[in-house]
């Protein structure tokens, strides 16, 4: 009886089998070389700088990027892998017609437990291909514009002087801005040096209105230090949630080499802010010689803080 249900049932399993059409898996690759993240802004829609401030704008050290197919997030991609170069995003395209691919970079996070988040002050750039199977595609030469919501609360070149000072100029070092080399350039930077007199350093801006609820804010440090370790911190006037100080991210030891990070304030300020539309605040930045070193050195290739409504 038994095979006689085999064979009654084997010719539907035969029939189900070879009807059904198996969609078709084969994938193209999308080539994102962090080359091409490195000078990939373009200023000509930025108006009333002058060439010193929009250095600082154009600065950037974007090691991820958010790709999206047809309008759906493929996800934050690193661009570069020590066993892998160029990143190699694969690809389940629509084969029988134009392609959009959106991109933008995105910033590493520290105060965030190093979140991986879009670069929101940008806007993304499109690329609309007809892509093949099993096809590779790199896309570069492309150019990325501020959006223009975007306002820069603060752009410090440190060319004339700086905003910045000593909160503390009799026990504490003070911030001095003269000429180095970076980047292969010769370039006005803030410089503090400590030693075993004066073994600590306490710096501020002047207090700036940022605005309250609604808001994305980030903090970014081009920074190198060799043998002290520096916290980022923000300080309020008036704050109705009765907050003053709040410490940010520790900035360790760079050991010489120039580095660039990204800290989010967006949730802080408007914590911070409560309701208030917006809450006058400083950002500070202090410092230590490290235990046992006799001296150490802190540069400051520029201190930047931008903000955008949010979406």
């Amino acid at each position: 009886m038994k095979k006689c249900y085999f064979l009654i049932f084997l010719p539907l399993f035969a029939f189900l089998n070879f009807s059904c059409e198996r969609p078709d898996i084969t994938p193209s690759y999308l080539l994102l070389h962090i080359e091409d993240f490195q000078d990939c802004i373009d200023d000509s829609n930025l108006e009333g700088y002058t060439q010193d401030q929009l250095d600082v704008i154009k600065h950037q050290d974007f090691k991820d990027a958010l790709v999206s197919l047809n309008g759906t997030e493929l996800g934050s991609w690193k661009l570069e892998w020590p066993q892998q170069r160029p990143c190699t995003i694969p690809l389940m395209p629509n084969y029988s017609q134009t392609n959009n691919i959106r991109i933008i970079p995105c910033a590493r996070i520290p105060n965030t437990t190093l979140t991986t988040v879009p670069y929101y002050f940008l806007v993304p750039v499109e690329h609309f291909l007809v892509i093949e199977k099993e096809g590779a595609y790199r896309l570069s030469g492309f150019k990325f514009q501020y959006r223009t919501e975007v306002e820069f609360e603060v752009l410090e070149t440190f060319v004339q002087g700086s905003d910045f000072s000593s909160i503390d100029s009799i026990h504490g070092a003070d911030l001095r801005t003269p000429q180095v080399e970076i980047d292969g350039a010769l370039k006005y930077v803030g410089r503090i040096a400590l030693n075993d007199s004066v073994f600590y350093f306490n710096i501020a801006n002047t207090y700036t209105p940022l605005p309250g609820q609604g808001t994305r804010i980030f903090w970014e440090i081009y920074y190198q230090s060799d043998f002290g370790e520096m916290t980022a911190y923000l300080n309020y006037r008036n704050s109705p949630m009765g907050i003053f100080d709040r410490d940010m991210v520790v900035l360790p030891s760079t050991k010489g080499i120039w580095k660039k990070i990204y800290i989010d304030l967006s949730e802080e300020v408007s914590l911070a802010a409560g309701y208030a539309l917006s809450i006058s605040t400083r950002l500070g930045i202090r410092g230590n010689l490290n235990k046992g070193a006799q001296n150490a050195y802190f540069h400051f290739g520029y201190i930047k803080l931008i903000t955008m409504p949010s979406y």
